[in-house]
């Protein structure tokens, strides 16, 4: 391999940066930054600042409790965004979901926590939905007299345009308990890492 560094031109960009190259396939790969007209320096030009990358997904959560019954699965519902990039959530309408949107499919992590309102009595569990079916059977503790049950979960999911993902959470302590009711205690998030 042969390395050089210095300001070049490759076909007709204008290209300053690190080289290389294989002797056996003479292909040139640069690192790539562009020129910009600046009337500000003295040639007139200037190596243009890194595109910052755009970010695409959201983060919801629920400002209000809900009731989760011992022993049955519960859909939490979100009605606050903390942001949304591309209306990925609705507060009112299926707002237990994450959609994606037209033209946004790809690689997401997806991941949320939630705390279940104190009681020391069996255990605590949430998973990851797609489309209705669990894809990560997330996190699952033992209950907590004190402060709370807190779970989290992440994973990354392929997602295409019209899929959505939602949270599912269970307790088994004998009777109702409260989880969520503030954006710390009930938050839902998913971003697009890549194609």
């Amino acid at each position: 391999m042969i390395v050089f560094s210095g300001i070049f031109f490759i076909g007709t960009t204008l290209t300053q940066g690190l080289f290389w190259c294989q002797p056996q396939s003479l292909e040139i790969v640069p690192r790539t930054i562009p020129i910009v007209a600046d009337s500000g320096e003295a040639t007139g030009l200037k190596w243009a600042a890194p595109a910052t990358p755009t970010f695409v997904g959201c983060r919801v959560y629920n400002n209000s409790a809900q009731s989760s019954s011992d022993g049955v699965d519960l859909t939490i519902n979100f009605n606050q965004e903390s942001f949304d990039s591309d209306g990925f959530h609705d507060n009112s309408t299926n707002n237990s979901r994450i959609t994606i949107p037209s033209g946004k499919g790809g690689k997401y992590l997806v991941g949320a926590s939630m705390t279940f309102a104190a009681n020391a009595t069996s255990g605590r569990r949430m998973s990851i939905l797609k489309n209705g079916t669990i894809i990560s059977t997330g996190e699952a503790q033992q209950a907590r007299n004190v402060g709370g049950t807190s779970l989290s979960a992440s994973t990354l999911v392929a997602l295409v345009a019209t899929d959505y993902v939602e949270i599912l959470v269970n307790q088994s302590s004998s009777g109702s308990l409260n989880v969520g009711g503030s954006e710390a205690d009930a938050n839902f998030w998913a971003y697009l890492v890549g194609a």
